[in-house]
């Protein structure tokens, strides 16, 4: 995996933790994002931060919030 900086959105779920762990012990940098980090509501929050922290993939697994993935897409 080298130097992916991989974003993950649902820290606080179950899933995107356990993706986290496999993702960091393959040498990837895990950019980790919940509601408290970056509010979906927020679109330009989203936008800034998506830009600011330059990942090169993303796993959304932020569920809770259907504007994760209308912001995201």
């Amino acid at each position: 995996m080298g130097h992916a900086r991989v974003l993950i959105t649902g820290m606080n779920g179950t899933v995107a933790p356990a993706l986290a762990s496999e993702l960091r012990t393959r040498g990837g940098t895990v950019l980790a994002w919940d509601r408290r980090v970056v509010p979906p509501e927020d679109e330009h929050a989203v936008d800034r931060h998506v830009r600011e922290s330059a990942p090169t993939a993303l796993v959304h697994c932020g569920m809770g919030d259907p504007r994760w993935a209308e912001h995201l897409a």
